[in-house]
């Protein structure tokens, strides 16, 4: 297999990896009234659940699917050149001037590609995939995301019409020190426990004082990293709990709150990335903006935790880069 086979079969697995965790945090963590309410009164000790215990959930259709793309990378046709894709950088690059949220161009098109995948043809492709079905309740979220469409067609076509918008966009060189950051992967915890724990929390330190709501969220939907070879940061101190399981909801709920703060709470709007993931799971979740959902569904005991949180978190986005 040649390099850039490898890489692009790297990237895959990287997306498999992320694909398995989302499915676990929307499946196995609790986000019913009644079993939040159970969690918030816990006090015994979890470790939580592997990631191959994640794995083994994962429906059969998504195992199919793993499969059948991890065949397609390995016989794909010959890798686009490096002048291909340097071409494609370029026009997105210049159909991001003026900058809407960072002047850093990674994290521009990164953030932007959460407005721009429900207007791609890969969304269409996704919402009609017989091998997994989509509830009513997602159809209709489809549909209401893409009503700007012709908008944002209009302000980035090339980045809305993208086959391998993951690939082109991880190309995008960041110019900050927040932009690197948070192009970094999760670090292998084999790496070494203080290495793991430092790049986790330099890329959650980063995500906050960018102060960009889809970046937050989508660090808060991924906080089972932040606990899966210990805590990176000192949570259970902070809330007086060792139930890692409690602590990693209040995190994700935390960031995900926090989230809204920015951007006129475009992270958390029913049409946002976060509140489509909520949807997936928790079919009272879709159609309501984050906050509602939260007020509905979280036990005022948990919130005042979601409060320590978001108190530490806001802190942490006001220090200096």
């Amino acid at each position: 297999m040649s390099k850039r086979g490898f890489y692009k079969l790297m990237v895959f697995a990287i997306a498999v990896v992320i694909i398995a965790i989302a499915y676990r945090l929307l499946t196995v963590t609790p986000r019913t009234s009644e079993s939040l309410h159970k969690l918030n009164q816990s006090t015994h000790e979890s470790g939580g659940s592997s990631l191959d215990e994640a794995d083994s959930m994962l429906p059969d259709a998504i195992h199919n699917r793993i499969a059948q793309i991890t065949q397609e990378t390995l016989a794909t046709e010959e890798p686009q050149e490096d002048n291909e894709i340097n071409n494609q950088v370029e026009l997105i690059l210049e159909e991001l001037k003026p900058h809407k949220f960072s002047e850093d161009p990674f994290i521009e098109a990164y953030t932007l590609g959460y407005e721009a995948y429900f207007c791609s043809e890969q969304a269409v492709k996704d919402q009609h995939n017989p091998e997994l079905p989509m509830e009513p309740q997602l159809i209709d979220l489809f549909e209401q995301a893409r009503k700007d469409c012709d908008v944002t067609r209009a302000r980035y076509p090339h980045l809305v019409s993208l086959k391998d918008s993951y690939n082109i966009i991880k190309n995008i060189p960041p110019t900050t020190a927040a932009g690197r950051a948070i192009k970094t992967q999760v670090p292998d915890s084999a790496s070494g426990q203080q290495y793991y724990r430092d790049q986790l929390n330099n890329r959650l330190k980063h995500a906050l004082q960018s102060k960009i709501g889809p970046i937050i969220a989508e660090t808060g939907l991924a906080s089972y990293f932040y606990f899966q070879n210990g805590e990176t940061m000192p949570v259970s101190q902070w809330l007086n709990s060792q139930d890692i399981e409690y602590n990693r909801q209040v995190m994700k709920l935390a960031l995900g709150k926090l989230a809204c703060r920015y951007q006129d709470g475009m992270a958390c709007q029913p049409t946002s990335s976060q509140m489509f993931m909520l949807c997936i799971n928790d079919k009272t979740a879709c159609g309501l903006d984050f906050n509602t959902f939260y007020q509905q569904t979280v036990m005022p005991g948990m919130q005042k935790d979601v409060e320590i949180l978001i108190e530490k978190f806001a802190a942490m986005s006001e220090q200096h880069p």
